[in-house]
């Protein structure tokens, strides 16, 4: 449908809705986001929905010959987390003046933007979970992990990759120190470690940086062989603005933080032009609501490790 053909015509209110709706919603839809790869979501009904971390058994005992199967006490929960399902919203008005001044290529460049507005509120919605450094409180001295915290500002290396992937991968019940197997497969890092990350990563073979000793004495644990073993170690890797300029999470799946959706994204219209409209009675508009309703909260922190790290990279 042509927009100016139908600028004086009765059938704009109707042009409107159709066409701006349509657009808007197909820019949400085409506008990236990194949230859907590494969240879990799940519809909501609720005003707050609570995390809440069951503690698991361990291994089964042995049963002797003749002897009755012991009874399992059932494991105990963990403090549960609350996450809050809020609206997030806004109203875009288009005004007579835009009609009949033949403004509608200005008016379809903010309903575009509208879109992808409402599709990065969630994106930072997600990325505050995944940024806020008190989601992060396991350790091995609680008995979390065999390695010791599983945040801290640990610089992009090889030695923090390996302190990162073996916290992950040492990740256990507290109560029980059943291993739960972790593999992380997904590293996410801020816009200044892309080439970093680059040379790390996809480099065929590593080289030796320094002249034996790492930077503050001690032995050099990569660099002396020649294939890299970093190389396949993480299948997926997102460059995420979301993050700082030196920050970096590794995780597993989308297991860590999980996404509540009450109500998927939604566009109201007001497009008619009559008394009964009381902003084009009293403004001369036509009024567009977009919103998104839902939350996110850290799952299960197990399955991420974070890096705060403000300095940047090292050769390790």
């Amino acid at each position: 449908m042509d927009f100016k053909e139908a600028v004086h015509t009765s059938e704009l209110p109707q042009l409107l809705r159709d066409g701006l709706q349509a657009l808007m919603f197909s820019e949400y839809s085409m506008t990236a986001a990194l949230y859907p790869s590494i969240t879990t979501e799940e519809s909501s009904d609720n005003e707050r929905e609570y995390l809440i971390e069951q503690a698991m058994f361990g291994t089964l005992p042995t049963v002797g010959e003749g002897d009755p199967y012991p009874e399992l006490a059932t494991p105990g929960l963990y403090p549960e987390r609350v996450v809050a399902n809020t609206k997030k919203g806004a109203i875009f008005a288009v005004t007579e003046e835009m009609i009949k001044f033949d403004k509608l290529g200005y008016i379809k460049d903010q309903v575009m933007d509208f879109g992808r507005v409402a599709k990065e509120t969630t994106e930072d919605l997600v990325a505050t979970v995944y940024t806020t450094a008190g989601n992060y409180t396991l350790n091995s001295t609680t008995n979390d992990n065999d390695i010791g915290a599983n945040t801290a500002a640990t610089r992009f290396s090889a030695q923090g990759l390996e302190l990162a992937f073996s916290t992950l991968a040492t990740g256990k019940d507290r109560r029980s120190g059943r291993y739960l197997n972790i593999v992380p497969d997904t590293l996410i890092y801020g816009p200044r470690l892309e080439f970093a990350v680059r040379q790390l990563l996809d480099s065929p073979i590593l080289s030796l940086g320094g002249v034996g000793t790492q930077t503050g004495g001690g032995t050099v644990l990569h660099g002396q062989g020649v294939n890299n073993p970093f190389r396949s170690l993480i299948p997926n890797r997102y460059m995420w603005p979301k993050l700082g300029a030196y920050e970096w999470i590794m995780l597993q799946g989308t297991k860590a933080v999980k996404l509540f959706t009450v109500e998927p994204f939604q566009l109201l219209i007001q497009d008619v032009r009559s008394v009964e409209n009381e902003g084009y009675f009293i403004y001369d508009k036509l009024r567009y609501r977009a919103r998104v309703w839902n939350g996110a909260g850290m799952w299960n922190q197990r399955f991420a490790y974070y890096s705060s790290d403000t300095v940047g990279p090292e050769i390790r």
